[in-house]
């Protein structure tokens, strides 16, 4: 069972692997709530604080809350929650999930994605939403076992197809 934190300074070594194993291996940092997009992990700790500010809708962002998952002392996944009613969620959803790629396959994105389905539930959020792009059959996979059910589609002008699925349990 994963242990949900939030990010913390002493978490930057774990981040930083958990960074340089997605870089070296497919470059897709989708879910982990713009760790790709810096060039540190410290950059990126700093700048969780602007997502799960009240203030992050004045920089255009949503209000995000950002947790790792941990089995013992291993960072296996990134979950973001945005406990949002605005219309953009329907692109977006209200969760976010990463599994790293050497701990995929072994049931922690089904878990991450229930796991934050409970904390949207606690911030307001009665039936979250996770959004998946149409060609990431591992994802929708992960949803549907995860126990969430299609809600319909959306396409995205950068993005194309966006499959939505919303927690129906």
């Amino acid at each position: 069972m994963l242990r949900l934190t939030y990010p913390r300074a002493e978490d930057l070594p774990a981040i930083e692997e958990y960074r340089r194993e997605v870089l070296a291996g497919d470059g897709d940092f989708d879910g982990t709530a713009g760790l790709g997009n810096v060039p540190s992990a410290s950059d990126w700790l700093a700048g969780l604080k602007v997502l799960s500010s009240p203030d992050a809708p004045r920089h255009g962002l949503f209000r995000t809350f950002v947790y790792l998952g941990y089995d013992g002392d291993r960072l296996c996944g990134i979950v973001n929650i945005r406990p949002t009613d605005e219309e953009a969620i329907l692109e977006a959803g209200h969760i976010g999930y990463h599994v790293r790629p050497s701990e995929r396959r072994r049931g922690y994105g089904r878990e991450l994605l229930f796991r934050a389905a409970a904390l949207c539930r606690a911030h307001g959020i009665a039936s979250p939403l996770v959004c998946v792009h149409e060609d990431n059959e591992a994802s929708i996979r992960t949803a549907l076992r995860a126990g969430f059910v299609p809600d319909g589609e959306e396409i995205h002008e950068k993005y194309g197809r966006i499959l939505r699925f919303r927690a129906d349990f």
